[in-house]
């Protein structure tokens, strides 16, 4: 199949997304299997801290839109815009450090795509939002604790490194450095904390509330405490990736490509990777069932079924920020990774069926799919065939 092909695929099941979150803002879990959108219902999406997936369908309409020009897009996805500004005009509390991950895809596109201020304004709250979690004494943004809460977590997990571009974006749009500093704190925390010296990448870290000093490593998405995370390693270097497309500051890019180099040299023969790079052999899946509880359909005791143990939405995200690198400064290993992925990636785990809305199967060690592999394939795609300017990093 080729890239076009697939984009095609890609574009046919947004419309299907489109048809099937008419009037609703759904709340896709971490896992869905294809049928998953038969039975979706509006979520609380204003009043609710945890969601942090929705964008990840209106991002897939918008890029639909800017590459197709189709107007009835953007207006389908302008059904959302007072969900999006109630949750940080209205109920401001109920946000966490994933407020990026909702906001640039959706807001900070639709404002990109529209020139409507409103979008700007709501995605300038939502920066807002994210500042208020910086922890000053650790100098770092705190990850999933209600800051209204005496006391927190104090966590702060890699993901993070994919919403300080919404802090960036925020800087550009206002010209106050507060944004920007509160940015360049939290990823030099980051770097110095969760990057280890072989340049593998922890998933998270505790901090003392009283010193803001770390205390230990935390695990809540790799295999365990000292793993490394393919997906963790892919949000680190798109994100870092975007930090020098805004600041021009040559140190995320050396980092990110460091990170990156390690990604490829840890890679088995496909581009494709295994979920966690330090998983023991004798564990060939994440879990046997899915977020939705259902029971999945491998006995992870047999070798022969270690082919559940990739992670296709990490190659998808790694494409997305090897592709933004090589805007910069061309690096003819990332350039050889991202047409290796986006092949394999289509041809081998590409479900074609488009009367179902699921994209990429065999996400995040599991066997299902998870809608931010299939927003990041497609964004990848998107970029890769027709360059799109992509909120995803600056365009000025």
């Amino acid at each position: 199949m080729t890239l076009n092909d697939a984009y095609k695929i890609c574009c046919e099941k947004t419309k299907l997304h489109m048809k099937k979150n008419a009037g609703l803002l759904i709340a896709p879990t971490e896992s869905f299997t294809a049928d998953y959108y038969d039975d979706a219902k509006k979520c609380d999406f204003a009043g609710n801290r945890w969601v942090w997936l929705n964008s990840m369908i209106t991002g897939m309409v918008s890029i639909y839109a800017q590459t197709e020009n189709d107007l009835d897009a953007i207006k389908s996805n302008n059904e959302f815009k007072k969900d999006y500004h109630d949750k940080v005009f209205v109920l401001y509390t109920q946000t966490m450090h994933d407020i990026g991950f909702l906001y640039i895809p959706y807001s900070v596109h639709m404002y990109q795509l529209t020139g409507d201020v409103s979008h700007r304004d709501t995605a300038l709250k939502a920066a807002d939002e994210l500042a208020k979690r910086f922890n000053p004494r650790g100098r770092f943004i705190e990850a999933w604790d209600d800051m209204n809460m005496e006391k927190r977590e104090c966590r702060m997990i890699v993901d993070s490194s994919m919403n300080v571009p919404l802090l960036f974006w925020a800087w550009q749009e206002t010209g106050h450095y507060f944004y920007r500093d509160i940015a360049d704190c939290h990823l030099e925390t980051i770097i110095k904390t969760l990057v280890r010296d072989d340049y593998s990448v922890a998933h998270a870290w505790f901090f003392d509330s009283a010193t803001g000093e770390p205390t230990l490593e935390a695990n809540s998405c790799g295999f365990a405490n000292g793993s490394f995370w393919a997906r963790g390693t892919a949000w680190l270097v798109f994100g870092l990736a975007m930090a020098y497309s805004y600041t021009k500051n040559e140190y995320y890019l050396e980092v990110a490509t460091k990170v990156g180099e390690k990604y490829l040299d840890s890679l088995a023969e496909s581009p494709v990777p295994v979920w966690d790079f330090r998983l023991p052999e004798d564990k060939p899946a994440k879990i046997c069932s899915n977020m939705r509880g259902d029971v999945l359909t491998w006995d992870e005791s047999d070798p022969k079924n270690m082919i559940y143990n990739v992670d296709t939405s990490a190659a998808a995200i790694m494409a997305c920020g090897f592709e933004l690198i090589n805007s910069f400064k061309q690096n003819e290993r990332f350039e050889k990774y991202v047409d290796d992925a986006l092949a394999v990636l289509s041809n081998e785990y590409l479900n074609t069926d488009t009367t179902k809305t699921a994209l990429l199967r065999a996400s995040n060690g599991r066997n299902g799919y998870t809608i931010y592999g299939d927003y990041y394939y497609m964004l990848a795609l998107s970029v890769k065939l027709y360059n799109i300017k992509s909120p995803w990093g600056s365009i000025k």
